[in-house]
């Protein structure tokens, strides 16, 4: 009978730990790994993401030559660029994904160059 008491208590801590463990899932942390929404461009967008956000990753095609795009942490496109990525090569895409995620705390506006090309953005 204390065999089977102490294997119930045992049964009950771990358990009780797991919950513990996962319930930390509840809180969003920018460092996690979760779901992330999109947003696909294919011109110039200021307030492109009109409210505080982090960037996961940034996809970029280029249209033309040369093409690039410009990310910045504002409702307009302007100020300080927070992300630049370009290709040189018409018809490539580049990815960039950064080690950490970046906060962008007013919003995020995009200055996009190049005909035909498209941007995709990762955020959460």
């Amino acid at each position: 009978m204390k065999k089977l008491f102490s294997l119930l208590v045992c049964l009950t801590l771990i358990l009780g730990l797991c919950g513990i463990a996962f319930a930390r899932f509840e809180t969003e942390d920018a460092d996690e790994v979760g779901y992330v929404d999109t947003k696909t461009l294919t011109e110039d967008a200021a307030n492109t993401i009109a409210r505080p956000c982090y960037i996961y990753g940034v996809q970029f095609y280029a249209g033309a030559s040369t093409s690039y795009v410009n990310i910045y942490d504002s409702a307009t496109a302007s100020g300080t660029i927070r992300i630049e990525v370009s290709e040189a090569t018409q018809g490539d895409w580049q990815y960039y994904k950064p080690a950490k995620p970046i906060k962008f705390d007013t919003a995020v506006s995009v200055d996009l160059t190049g005909s035909n090309s498209v941007v995709i953005l990762e955020y959460r």
